[in-house]
């Protein structure tokens, strides 16, 4: 494919998000292509908004992807609006979790918070991409953005079209927030059955 192509000529990987049919299951799903144009792993999105379970099959799985710089996590979109998945994603090694995202612009303010949360309660550093513009009369919220473990932001776009972000980060940094933020040694696993 043109993308696998295109990860291979730059020498980098490719998150894309996209409609993937698995053996006629359809899923909204985020492919991951590695700098050698294969395709090393598939994350499919597992917290439907709106009408999207009629349309779409989850598989109920979050897994880690390592590459060549560490391990790696995805959620798609709404995935974000949930503690769960990214306390899976890093308890399981990742130290990023990407998150391509169609974010409404009424929702701004869950885009924010979110993305800040979701880094600084699991200590790693989360990179969201959000589309821009107009989709089926839905309009995005854009402000791609990559958060610190401590969960403050490093960089964030603010141009409502196309732009490309550029963000260097130290994974040793993870260590250092694990002592100040010492959030996932500290967690107790709770049977929540017995809450309810």
């Amino acid at each position: 494919s043109l993308l696998q192509k295109s990860a291979e000529k730059n020498d980098i990987y490719i998150i894309a998000p996209m409609i993937f049919n698995d053996n006629g299951t359809i899923k909204n799903s985020a492919i991951l292509i590695a700098p050698n144009g294969e395709i090393q792993g598939v994350y499919s999105k597992n917290h439907m908004f709106g009408n999207e379970a009629n349309y779409f099959s989850r598989d109920n799985e979050y897994p880690v992807f390592d590459i060549s710089f560490g391990k790696i996590g995805i959620m798609i979109c709404y995935d974000m609006n949930f503690p769960e998945p990214g306390r899976i994603l890093a308890l399981k090694g990742a130290k990023i979790i990407f998150v391509p995202a169609a974010w409404r612009v009424q929702d701004g303010d869950k885009w924010e918070l979110f993305t800040q949360v979701r880094a600084l309660e699991n200590t790693v550093y989360l990179v969201a991409v959000n589309g821009y513009g107009n989709n089926a009369d839905l309009e995005l919220y854009a402000h791609s953005k990559a958060v610190s473990p401590y969960g403050t932001n490093l960089i964030e776009s603010d141009i409502k079209g196309d732009d490309l972000i550029f963000c260097e980060i130290d994974l040793d940094d993870i260590e250092t927030s694990r002592v100040e933020c010492p959030y996932l040694k500290d967690i107790q696993v709770l049977n929540c059955s017995k809450y309810i």
